[in-house]
């Protein structure tokens, strides 16, 4: 009778650790997020502060546009679309591979706009310098829930008199239906 006593309390105390609290004390990865530096201020919308909308859509043709906007609650807005989505990869906006050459009828665009001043600031073509690509949308992640990736561009108000620049862009955002 004392080893089937010693044999249970043995067995209970090594059951002990598996039944220790369930709550994770580990930093939480944010769920959803589009963060990026707007003339070198920060901009960052989360669910707590925003709106954010990431939609894969059927275009008539068959083939599938991404679609992000972000909003905060204060009226700054960016967004972006990239015609002919496949996935991951790097989507340039103009899509030149030089100062002279590519394809210049891409109709990829991004777009910076504050709702207080009524204005916005966008582009319909990339801005090749150096040989770097200035405006971009690289994703780098899409398993089908949730897309994750970087971005970066140049925009300019419709009379071209200003322009923001939106650098080290970076989302992580659930793909709506």
């Amino acid at each position: 009778m004392k080893k089937i006593v010693i044999f249970k309390t043995i067995c209970l105390l090594m059951l002990l650790p598996l039944s220790s609290c369930s709550e994770d004390d580990s930093p939480r990865i944010q769920e959803e997020f589009l963060s990026a530096r707007v003339n070198g201020e920060n901009f960052n919308v989360d669910k707590e502060n925003g709106v954010l909308s990431a939609k894969k859509q059927l275009s008539s043709y068959g083939t599938i546009n991404l679609l992000v906007r972000c909003e905060t609650h204060e009226g700054k807005n960016i967004e972006f679309l990239v015609l002919y989505y496949y996935g991951e990869d790097n989507y340039a906006i103009g899509n030149r591979s030089s100062l002279t050459s590519g394809d210049f009828m891409n109709s990829n665009w991004c777009k910076y706009s504050e709702a207080s001043t009524g204005q916005f600031w966008s582009t319909a073509n990339d801005s090749f310098f150096t040989g770097s690509l200035l405006n971009y949308v690289e994703i780098t992640e899409d398993d089908g829930s949730y897309i994750a990736g970087n971005f970066s561009f140049e925009g300019h108000d419709s009379s071209g008199s200003s322009f923001r620049e939106i650098s080290e862009g970076n989302f992580r955002l659930k793909i709506t239906p």
